[in-house]
C-alpha cells in the first residue's frame, strides 16, 4: 500500500457512513478523529446526503465503509461494489455492529474485511 506524503506510516483513509437514521454518522467522527490523531489523513463522505465522490476513492489509500444496522450494510455493499469498479485493488473494510453477521465476508464479496463491533456507539 502507498503510505502518503509527509508522514512514512500515515495512509490515507476514506471513511463512508450510508445510512443512520437521519442522525449526525458517530460512526464517522468517533474512527475519524482516532485515525487522525494516530498521524493518518481522514475524508469522509456521507452518502445520505451526498454523493459517491470519485475524487476522493483517487485520494483514498484504503476505504472503511460503516455498517452500524442492517439498511447500512444493504446500502453499503452496493457502494463497495461501486468503489470495486473504479479500483479493484483498493483495500476496503466493513465494520459496525453488522459487519460481523453479514456475508459479505465471502471471497466473491465487495470488500476485503470485516471488523465487528458489537459495543460502543447504539
Amino acid at each position: 500500500m502507498k503510505r502518503s506524503e509527509g508522514n512514512p506510516g500515515a495512509v490515507r483513509v476514506l471513511l463512508i457512513s450510508t445510512y443512520e437514521l437521519g442522525h449526525q454518522p458517530l460512526h464517522l467522527a468517533s474512527p475519524a478523529a482516532a485515525l487522525e490523531a494516530a498521524g493518518h489523513r481522514v475524508r469522509c463522505i456521507d452518502l445520505s446526503v451526498e454523493q459517491l465522490d470519485r475524487d476522493k476513492i483517487d485520494w483514498a489509500e484504503a476505504v472503511g465503509v460503516s455498517v452500524p444496522m442492517h439498511t447500512a450494510m444493504r446500502l453499503a455493499i452496493g457502494a463497495g461494489e461501486q468503489i470495486r469498479a473504479i479500483r479493484p485493488r483498493l483495500p476496503i473494510c466493513f465494520y459496525g455492529l453488522y459487519a460481523a453477521v453479514s456475508e459479505v465476508g465471502r471471497a466473491d464479496s465487495a470488500t476485503g474485511a470485516l471488523i465487528g463491533l458489537t459495543t460502543g456507539f447504539g
